[in-house]
């Protein structure tokens, strides 16, 4: 919200009221300072209530962004309901778009048998095959969009890595200690992908659908001055596949460009930049990517992994090494 030197009132449409029977607070409120240099603000509040208007209409909930979704998913794979969406139209004529709370949606699986879905909007593929369709409604009105699941069956397990633990450095993998935490779902702005962690075999994967990019950030980074390689197991499920990987040093700053464009990363940030490609379906496939590039000369501070493309993938076992 723009705010200005003159008493505004701004409207907050509820998505559904009756949810609310137990209301402790009204709102949190906070203001960003990226531009201000940390400086705060000062400003003022009055007549902040809950009122029913009478001009609020239009309600126009959607989940998956307003799009109708088809995904394969394996046994075991637990995905989450996003994009969840409600448009409104205000008194004044203007329309307003809220970021909606799961726990205002009634969601629904076409057949339990082969996935459910919580009222948190958790889906969990239990059936080892069979399609189901994932739906919602907000306050009796359908909500836009949908997913057609289809249960792939069990996923097999990723091959075990055999490299000495020495010579590795983890990032994702149930065969070596992780040599730092690392934040699977950075909820980049303007990406569309949904990222899960589930089970093959026994062993953790991750599960990428509808990709455009992403990214894996490291809590810390990685020293990577004595290592040579990175290595991905991956399995797709669609002919022609192609991921990107791009393997970002974030400098002394240790601050993490994002831009998945420009080929020009911030301050003293490097990348080095590869194409997964010749990818086998149904098979694990084994990728090894060398430090090459700036990184030759710059690994000091790797911190973190940008994805691109796919749009649907599955990684285990990545981790730097050195031969």
């Amino acid at each position: 919200m723009p705010l200005t030197t003159n008493w505004v009132k701004y409207v907050i449409p509820i998505p559904d009221p009756s949810k609310l029977i137990e209301e402790r607070g009204m709102f949190w409120f906070s203001a960003g300072s990226q531009t201000t240099g940390g400086a705060g603000y000062v400003f003022w509040l009055d007549e902040v209530r809950f009122e029913k208007l009478g001009t609020v209409a239009q309600p126009r909930p959607g989940i998956f962004f307003g799009q109708e979704l088809t995904e394969q998913a394996f046994t075991g794979s637990n995905l989450v309901v996003d994009g969840l969406l409600q448009d409104f139209n205000l008194g004044n004529g203007n329309n307003i778009t809220l970021a909606v709370a799961p726990s205002y949606y009634d969601f629904s699986s076409s057949d339990n048998s082969v996935a459910t879905v919580s009222e948190l909007g958790e889906i969990n593929v239990i059936g080892e095959s069979g399609t189901t369709t994932i739906t919602a409604q907000l306050a009796g009105v359908q909500a836009l969009g949908s997913l057609e699941l289809t249960s792939s069956g069990s996923l097999v397990a990723a091959p075990i890595p055999t490299r000495p633990a020495a010579n590795v450095k983890s990032i994702f993998s149930d065969t070596y200690p992780n040599e730092t935490e690392s934040n699977f779902t950075p909820n980049f702005g303007g990406s569309t992908t949904q990222t899960t962690i589930s089970s093959a075999g026994g062993n953790s994967v991750l599960t990428y659908a509808n990709n455009n990019f992403t990214g894996i950030v490291f809590e810390n980074p990685v020293d990577g001055t004595d290592l040579t390689f990175l290595h991905i197991d991956v399995y797709v499920q669609n002919a022609g596949t192609e991921i990107g990987v791009q393997i970002r040093d974030v400098g002394a700053n240790q601050v993490v460009d994002t831009d998945v464009n420009t080929g020009l990363p911030i301050v003293d940030d490097v990348d080095f930049r590869f194409d997964v490609t010749g990818l086998t379906v149904g098979e694990w496939t084994s990728i090894d990517i060398p430090l090459g590039g700036d990184l030759a000369s710059q690994k000091n501070n790797l911190g973190a992994l940008i994805l691109i493309g796919g749009p649907n993938f599955i990684f285990d076992n990545i981790y730097f090494y050195t031969e």
